[in-house]
Formats: C-alpha cells, sequence, structure tokens
C-alpha cells in the first residue's frame, strides 16, 4: 500500500468468452433468456468464485447490482431471485456433478462433450484452440439490461516481507517488458501491455475471431467486485448459499437472503 491505495502491476487481463461447441450447436444463444429457452446444455462453475461470479454477472445483467452507492449489500433483490433460479434452471439441465466443478473441471466439460457451450478465461484458451473438436468463441450471453461479464487480472506486488526491494523491483521491471508480455500473450494471455497486445499474429480465423471478441468484452462488458478487504468472506458465503439452491437445500430466495445476512455480519 502507498498513501492508502493497494497498488500491483498486472499481468494480464482476465474476462470470459463463450464457446460453444459448432458440431451440436446450430444457432448459438445470444443472452440467457434465449439460453433457457434452448436446448443447449451450458456448463458453469458450481463452487466458489466461479459460481458467484456468475452469479454477479447475471444480476447486473439484469440491471441489479450486489452493493449500493455506498457498499452496503443489496444481495437479497428481484434480480438476485431471478439469478439464482436461472442458475438452478442451467444446471438442471447439465450432468448433476456440475455442482462439483472448478474452473478446469467446466473446461474439460466442454472438451469432452459433456456440455454443448460454456464460457472460458483466457488462461484455458491453450487447451480449446489445441482441441480435437470445432470450438467457435462468442459473445458472452447477454442479460435483458446489459451484457457482462465477470472479470478481474492477475497481477504482481512486492510484499512487506521482501529483503531485496532493488531485486523486486528489477524482477517486476522485466516481467511487465513488453518481450515478456508479448511471449506471455502469444500463449492465449491477454496481457496487459496494449503494445504487446497489439503485435499478436493470430494463428487461425478462429484466433483473429477470439482476440476481438475479447476486446470487445474488455472494452464494453467488463465487471469486477468492490475494493472491499473482507468481501472473500461474503463470497464464501455467497457461493455455499447458491450451492445449495443448485441442490435444492434452498430456495432462491433463501439463498439470496442467506446472503444477504452473511454480508451484513461480515461488513457490519
Amino acid at each position: 500500500r502507498f498513501d492508502g491505495a493497494l497498488l500491483c502491476l498486472p499481468r494480464l487481463i482476465d474476462v470470459r468468452i463463450l464457446w460453444a461447441r459448432a458440431d451440436r450447436v446450430d444457432k448459438v444463444p445470444d443472452s440467457f433468456a434465449e439460453l433457457l429457452e434452448s436446448e443447449v446444455v451450458f456448463g458453469f462453475p458450481g463452487r466458489e468464485s466461479g459460481l458467484f461470479g456468475t452469479f454477479f454477472e447475471l444480476v447486473v445483467g439484469l440491471g441489479g447490482s450486489l452493493f449500493d452507492a455506498a457498499l452496503r449489500p443489496t444481495l437479497a433483490t428481484p434480480e438476485a431471485e431471478h439469478a439464482v433460479a436461472t442458475l438452478c434452471a442451467l444446471a438442471a439441465h447439465a450432468p448433476a456433478d456440475l455442482v462439483d466443478w472448478h474452473y478446469d473441471d467446466v473446461d474439460a466439460a466442454l472438451l469432452d462433450g459433456r456440455v454443448d457451450a460454456a464460457a472460458a478465461w483466457p488462461g484455458g484458451y491453450g487447451a480449446i484452440r489445441d482441441a480435437a473438436v470445432d470450438l467457435q468463441p462468442h459473445a458472452y450471453p447477454a442479460g435483458p439490461e446489459r451484457r457482462v461479464s465477470y472479470s478481474g487480472c492477475h497481477a504482481w506486488a512486492i510484499p512487506r516481507t521482501g529483503n531485496d526491494l532493488d531485486g523486486a523491483v528489477a524482477m517486476l521491471a522485466r516481467l511487465v517488458s513488453a518481450e515478456a508480455q508479448a511471449r506471455d500473450a502469444a500463449g492465449g494471455n491477454i496481457c496487459a501491455h496494449r503494445d504487446a497486445l497489439a503485435e499478436v499474429v493470430p494463428r487461425s480465423e478462429i484466433d483473429r475471431r477470439r482476440l476481438a471478441i475479447t476486446q470487445e468484452m474488455i472494452a464494453e462488458a467488463m465487471i469486477s467486485y468492490p475494493p472491499l478487504a473482507r468481501f472473500p468472506e461474503i463470497e464464501d458465503a455467497g457461493w455455499s448459499a447458491i450451492r445449495d439452491a443448485l441442490r435444492g437445500e434452498r430456495s432462491p430466495a433463501e439463498a439470496t437472503a442467506a446472503i444477504q445476512s452473511a454480508a451484513i455480519a461480515v461488513l457490519g
């Protein structure tokens, strides 16, 4: 922290887009409403940050929010209930073990044909690019009010426990250099160095479209959580309650009420 601000150097921008199997999906849903009406099996993380992030997307896409302007929790709303109900409906159409899926499990389900479509962050692109199936990139499904994608970044910072400040600064300078960032981007990541990203040469038409769609999502659709130091505690309570709803152990209203109560308890 410097002058009260938490500082870091970004490695990459982490925003997800939709991938669909062209051999199984003729018309890719452009919105969550279309997705619910279709026969497309959609995969998403069934636990932890990935699940709560998908809930976050749905809430904001409906025009809602998790917190008000004063950062007070607003998690028990019609938009939040609708978001949980949507997740329950999508999960009911997907493999039963979705409630145990982490990020890599979602990617594996897409590649193995257990789902027809799924969102993926840039870190999962290598396996998608090299897959033996026809996977096509698309914009992330939109809500009725907005198209949004839960996003963030991987970043570096120097901890107080470091005993070689000069060495750490030199290391960070190297890691965020155009050369290092270009190498990262060549592997599929969306590097934070704009000039390095601009020099990336797509390997194929799919690669070109994937990069263009991702950049469009970065420009227009990224959302991230507010800067609350204790937010991870709210997230843990949130995904656990939503997962209970996916299992049929709570109603959407009960799940959102539980998240709201937990957030109030955490924030005081």
